[in-house]
C-alpha cells in the first residue's frame, strides 16, 4: 500500500498554519478599518445630517431624515462586521452596499433633478464601501495559498511532486 505524502494529502505544516494564521488576522484587521471608517461615515451623518448632505438638499427636511436613517444603517453594519468579520459576514455586507448603491442610480434616473446630485454621491459612497468590504472578505484556498495569485505556469497541481 502507497501512502500518500503530507504536502498531496492536504496536511498543513506549522509554518503553513502560522501563515494562514497571519493571513487571517490581517484581513480581520483590514475588515475592522473599514467598518470603523463606516462607524465614523454613518455617525457623521447620524448627528450632523445637513454637513453630510450636498449644499442643495441641506434645507430640505426629508433629506436630513434619510441621511439619519442612512447613517444609523451604516452604523449598525458597521457594528456587525466590526463584530463578526467573517468572510460571510463581510460578503453579505458588499451585498448591501451593492443593493444601495443600485436603488441610488435608479433612484437618480427617476427622482428628477432635484434629488440627482446628492444621490449620485451617496452611490458612489455606497459603491466605495461595496468594493472596499467585498476586497477584506475574500478569503484564501485551504492549502494556504491565496486563491488569486500565481500563473498557470507557477501553479502546483494536487499530489505533484514539485
Amino acid at each position: 500500500m502507497i501512502r500518500a505524502s503530507a504536502a498531496s494529502s492536504g496536511a498543513l505544516s506549522a509554518s503553513d498554519h502560522r501563515a494562514r494564521d497571519i493571513r487571517e488576522a490581517r484581513r480581520v484587521r483590514r475588515a475592522r478599518w473599514v467598518a470603523a471608517g463606516r462607524a465614523a461615515t454613518g455617525l457623521f451623518a447620524l448627528v450632523e445630517p445637513r454637513w453630510a448632505l450636498v449644499p442643495s438638499q441641506r434645507g430640505s427636511t426629508a433629506a436630513r431624515r434619510v441621511m439619519r436613517v442612512l447613517g444609523a444603517r451604516h452604523l449598525l453594519q458597521a457594528g456587525v462586521e466590526a463584530a463578526a468579520p467573517t468572510p460571510t459576514v463581510l460578503a453579505i455586507g458588499a451585498g448591501v452596499d451593492a443593493v444601495h448603491a443600485v436603488t441610488c442610480l435608479g433612484f437618480a434616473v427617476l427622482g428628477g433633478a432635484r434629488w440627482r446630485h446628492g444621490v449620485l454621491v451617496n452611490a458612489v459612497t455606497a459603491l466605495s464601501f461595496c468594493a472596499a468590504t467585498a476586497a477584506t472578505a475574500r478569503t484564501h484556498r485551504g492549502n494556504g495559498e491565496p486563491r488569486n495569485r500565481g500563473t498557470a505556469s507557477t501553479r502546483r497541481l494536487p499530489g505533484s511532486l514539485t
